[in-house]
């Protein structure tokens, strides 16, 4: 799979709509200006020359309002002048009303300049800035990938987690640079967290292959060893009081083994989608049953629990699998077009809030 980060263009469309949404959303009062209206209509319609003709005129007549010299350079940048958009973004960085964003975009434009070295400076002084800032650690992890450094990468991924579960990005980061390694626990959980908190459409196309290709690969090794290993991490401790204590890890592999242990007849190619859901279903009732809920307190299986308890549990498996097998999902779709239904409004009615009080990341049980 290729972690290549992608073009800082494709980047900037992405957070195009959530920043000048945002900027929009503080001058979205009675008095609003028609000018600013506009300029962000043209950004939805990627007519880039227009919006920075409109802003031109907007920073003129409020040349100290720093979000609106922002949009200025991310206009510049959309338009490969990333020379002028580091002069704007520079004096704003500086000032006193600085966000993070305008550390992640200087250090966008510098990388797309081939000036990764400026780009790691702009986001060591940003994460010092702002400490609990995901964007942050987000970029810095992106320059290590660049650099096909994938471990230190997900070091910042990590710390992103920590500092800022709200900000998706590193969960999505995150799964896609554990999915070639041994840790595929961690892009079955990061990769799922993030199917129920981000609904961009690209990411969780991504995100639902390679959670099919997670399961399928652990299966793959099942057929012959008869355990499904998605951690090969050995986790002793030197502690003798706690060397017999099991990690979560290792009761993880240990509960989706037996899980497993139905399939072990079967002579599937590739699993299938409601080999998954059987699998997991009991996986989720051996785990509350050996009281690791309360052990190893975990947002997504405190999920996949919920979602038990509503008769739902199949339906959000077809969910999750839903771009990796279509075939397999349409044929279930139009057999359970009721039950699938009643999935979409459930997810709807009962989002999936990452915050200070309900977080998780590979060090939280360390």
């Amino acid at each position: 799979m290729n972690l290549r980060r992608p073009s800082f263009l494709v980047i900037c469309i992405l957070c195009a709509t959530v920043v000048h949404s945002q900027v929009y959303a503080d001058r979205s009062g009675s008095n609003e200006d028609p000018e600013l209206k506009q300029a962000m209509k043209d950004f939805d319609e990627k007519k880039y020359e227009s919006a920075l003709r409109r802003l031109d005129k907007l920073v003129k007549k409020d040349p100290r309002n720093s979000d609106l010299k922002y949009e200025q350079a991310l206009a510049l940048a959309l338009l490969k002048k990333e020379d002028s958009a580091v002069h704007i973004l520079r004096g704003i960085a500086s000032s006193d009303q600085a966000k993070d964003s305008y550390y992640q975009l200087l250090a966008n434009c510098y990388s797309e300049l081939d000036d990764t070295v400026k780009a790691r400076e702009v986001l060591l002084e940003g994460s010092k800035r702002f400490p609990e800032s995901g964007k942050m650690y987000l970029e810095l992890g992106l320059l290590q990938l660049q650099q096909h450094h994938v471990e230190e990468a997900l070091d910042q991924f990590e710390e992103g987690i920590q500092v800022d579960p709200a900000y998706s990005s590193n969960y999505y980061w995150a799964a896609r640079s554990y999915a070639p390694g041994n840790e595929k626990i961690w892009t079955v959980l990061y990769g799922e967290l993030l199917m129920n908190v981000d609904p961009n459409p690209t990411h969780v196309t991504i995100i639902s292959e390679l959670l099919y290709a997670a399961h399928n690969s652990v299966y793959d090794q099942f057929k012959t060893s008869r355990a499904m290993v998605y951690s090969k991490t050995q986790h002793g401790s030197a502690d003798a009081s706690q060397a017999q204590k099991e990690s979560f890890e290792e009761v993880f592999d240990r509960l989706m083994t037996r899980g497993a242990e139905p399939l072990k007849y079967f002579k599937d190619f590739e699993i299938p989608v409601a080999s998954i859901d059987t699998m997991q279903t009991v996986f989720v009732k051996e785990w509350y049953a050996g009281g690791y809920d309360k052990t190893f307190p975990n947002p997504m299986i405190e999920r996949h629990k919920l979602l038990l308890d509503q008769g739902m549990h199949t339906a959000y498996t077809f969910y999750l699998m839903q771009f990796a097998k279509p075939i397999e999902f349409k044929a279930y779709y139009e057999s359970h077009k009721h039950e699938y239904a009643a999935l979409v409004r459930w997810l709807q009615a009962h989002p999936l809030n990452m915050n200070a009080k309900n977080r998780f990341s590979r060090f939280f049980y360390n």
